[in-house]
């Protein structure tokens, strides 16, 4: 519920926040001025936030000016890079990079902004944030109501060491996805209890730790220290709003960086793009080579110089700035492998993209350099993200990596190829063929003759449809608002009329209510009601309508997923009789299972109205993709399978152990299940698809797909790749 972001933002603007007065006069003799560093504990590593802090009692100035790693600084819509926060009595100026100017808001303006970001981008976060603060500085709840959080910051004042401790029991669980869950009580009672601590060293600084109760996990840690002295910092004018984004106190290099970066952001809309980069490049040349930086600056730096030369069609640039970016990397011991892995790979995609030909030649001397540098190390880092290269299909720069390691030696033989083996799977899960129309089955090219077409027409009439809609809704679960299924029929019904006609439109009634009843209840128990559920039934009525795939096709494809069913059954028993596992589970247990949880399920699935991506035959880019998806899969449980053979050897067979294994076993089989089905997710902003075991398949779509009358037949075109996958893209 809480991002990345928000986690981070909210824990130092509570921090700042909370003690801002209610009342008194700003002093400049009262002002103090902090240095603060918040280190995040992520699955994604560590990640750290530079920044200062102003108070004189009344007013609050704090700006966060640089993150770490690198690769955190990339555009995002929710990441926070850089802002600039002034916290007044009366409310809150603030700047994020990007702004042109600063916005305000009054703190009474924050009432009914929501607690936890609804949505992601950094504004969100922000204005969430700052309402939270605002939440803490109100009134107390009153009993038996407890905040935690409002506790341990007002307890804590007087402590130099302080610990505020609060572990859930059974009494006060509360379901974080349920209708009544509100921000604040998810806020206040989060997964894993929490404690809150406070540290005050004895050189000065002070530290704040947040961290899960019952594990005792590090989320976030945030140290402060005393910067300078009041009359030093008076003259720069640290309250003055007009001031924010350009706080004298931020050291230039920074604020240059910044500023370097908005103007790269400007070029896509300037007359003459090449000519401003070349002048970028310029000013960066020049800063870089005459004045003195922190390393992680001078590295950023040359990172955006790297970008703004391929930007400024400049080659020779492009590789002096690439061979300094490297070099930097090699320099600075502050970079890991894998960090320099990931950023180079990052290089090596916009490299290619504009100098496709000369992609290798230009980026070859580049590997030698890092692989080098790394030495063994390269190993490791590449199995580490091996994963991240082929998400984001870095299937070039990955080849590359291992021919260059190979050449050089590093690393046993079987070491290298057992890499590159995982490494072809990667690349062939991911990789996308263009398809050919030529070689379509014939119900293929008649779809695609009539995606601009209404569905066939049948008996089904729109009241029909309504009917239908009112039965497969009548079984949710009871709403606060006896209305809302009359109120999501509607929507459904007028979000059809765009997308498909007036019908009448072909379709088992039926089968529809017994669909429409099976999603609502699997958007309930999977989805939580996020979003309204009234585009995605309006989306898969519409398909079911538009579906023209026939029992041959059907059978094809549940051919097809019973051979990679049958290939990885015999994998699965390959593995286990080679850690003596058979004495646990037996080939007709995995039988068995694979029968109950894969291909008696996906029958179910292709005979579903709703079901779309289960209606036509896989192309044979999606038979590769999906049976090296299952390859890796397999890579992922091997070490579990260890595990049971350990236990097995030293404590022999038991139920408890065969349950274990047998449920590692159906999540396999119904890996390929699931991974049948996200093949033809559509890349449509908004949409997420979820699979639970023992509920099933659901799908959000945004509610504003279907808004915009002149454009909802081109959103729901998009949802077509539910039938067709990547054929779609080829029409």
């Amino acid at each position: 519920m809480l991002t990345t972001v928000g986690k981070v933002a909210v824990l130092i603007l509570v921090f700042v926040g909370s003690g801002v007065a209610r009342s008194g006069q700003a002093s400049e003799t009262d002002l103090r001025v902090f240095e603060f560093t918040s280190t995040l504990f992520a699955p994604l590593g560590r990640c750290q936030l530079q920044g200062l802090m102003a108070t004189d009692g009344a007013r609050h100035r704090m700006a966060l000016y640089w993150t770490e790693p690198g690769p955190m600084r990339e555009d995002s819509t929710s990441f926070i890079s850089y802002c600039d926060i002034l916290l007044t009595e009366e409310g809150v100026h603030y700047w994020i990079h990007g702004m042109a100017q600063p916005g305000v808001e009054r703190w009474s303006d924050h009432v009914d902004i929501p607690l936890l970001p609804h949505r992601d981008d950094t504004q969100s976060v922000i204005r969430s944030a700052l309402a939270i603060v605002h939440y803490l500085r109100g009134t107390p709840e009153p009993e038996p109501f407890t905040q935690h959080l409002h506790c341990f910051l007002q307890d804590s004042r007087s402590h130099p060491q302080y610990t505020y401790e609060y572990t859930p029991d059974e009494t006060d669980e509360i379901d974080l996805f349920s209708e009544t869950a509100t921000d604040r009580l998810i806020f206040n009672t989060l997964p894993l209890g929490r404690l809150y601590m406070k540290n005050a060293l004895s050189n000065g600084t002070l530290l704040w730790d947040l961290r899960r109760a019952l594990n005792n996990e590090t989320i976030v840690r945030v140290a402060v220290k005393r910067k300078v002295n009041a009359q030093q910092v008076v003259g720069s004018s640290p309250f003055d709003a007009h001031t924010l984004g350009q706080w004298p106190l931020i050291p230039e290099s920074y604020r240059f960086y910044w500023s370097c970066r908005s103007a790269c952001s400007e070029l896509t809309s300037s007359a003459d793009p090449n000519v401003q980069a070349s002048g970028i490049c310029g000013r960066i040349e020049s800063y870089l080579d005459t004045r003195q930086m922190p390393d992680r600056v001078r590295r950023a730096l040359e990172r955006l110089w790297f970008d703004t030369a391929l930007s400024a069609g400049d080659a020779r640039r492009v590789r002096q700035s690439l061979q300094v970016v490297v070099s930097g990397f090699c320099r600075d011991e502050a970079v890991s492998n894998g960090q320099a892995l990931v950023e180079l790979g990052r290089i090596a995609e916009n490299l290619e993209s504009r100098y496709p030909r000369r992609f290798r030649a230009m980026l070859a001397p580049r590997i030698e350099q890092m692989v080098e540098h790394a030495g063994e190390g390269i190993l490791e880092a590449f199995s580490q993200h091996m994963r991240l290269l082929s998400v984001n299909k870095w299937f070039s720069y990955g080849d590359m990596l291992l021919e260059t390691v190979r050449r050089q030696g590093y690393g046993r033989g079987d070491a290298v190829n057992a890499l590159a083996v995982n490494f072809k799977a990667e690349r062939l899960a991911y990789e996308i063929k263009p398809f050919d129309p030529s070689k379509a089955i014939a119900t293929v090219k008649l779809y695609l003759t009539l995606l601009h077409e209404d569905p066939p027409p049948g008996t089904l009439t729109i009241d029909d449809v309504r009917c239908i809609l009112e039965k497969g809704l009548a079984g949710r679960r009871p709403a606060e608002d006896p209305g809302v299924n009359g109120a999501t029929i509607e929507n459904v019904i007028k979000s059809l009329r765009l997308i498909a006609g007036e019908g009448p439109f072909r379709g088992d009634r039926a089968k529809l209510v017994e669909s429409i009843e099976r999603f609502a209840t699997t958007y309930l128990d999977v989805c939580r009601n996020k979003e309204p559920i009234g585009p995605a039934l309006a989306t898969f009525l519409a398909l079911s309508f538009h579906d023209i795939s026939t029992p041959r096709d059907h059978e094809l494809l549940c051919g097809q997923v019973s051979k990679l069913s049958t290939r990885l059954q015999s994998q699965v028993n390959t593995m286990l009789a080679a850690r003596a596992l058979h004495v646990l589970v037996s080939p007709e247990d995995v039988r068995g299972i694979f029968d109950r949880y894969c291909e008696e399920e996906f029958r179910r699935y292709v005979d579903d109205p709703f079901c779309a991506a289960f209606k036509l035959p896989l192309t044979a880019n999606e038979e590769l993709r999906l049976a090296s998806k299952l390859v890796l899969r397999l890579n992922r449980i091997e070490p579990l399978f260890e595990e049971m053979s350990l236990k097995v050897k030293y404590g022999g067979v038991s139920a408890e152990l065969k349950e274990a294994m047998d449920l590692h076993i159906s999540r396999t089989a119904r890996y390929l299940l699931s991974s049948t089905a996200f093949l033809r997710r559509p890349s449509y902003a908004g949409v997420s698809c979820h699979y639970r075991g023992g509920n099933g398949f659901a799908t959000v779509i945004p509610e504003t797909i279907y808004q915009d009358d002149r454009r909802a037949r081109e959103g729901f075109r998009a949802m077509r790749y539910f039938h067709l996958g990547h054929r779609l893209q080829s029409d």
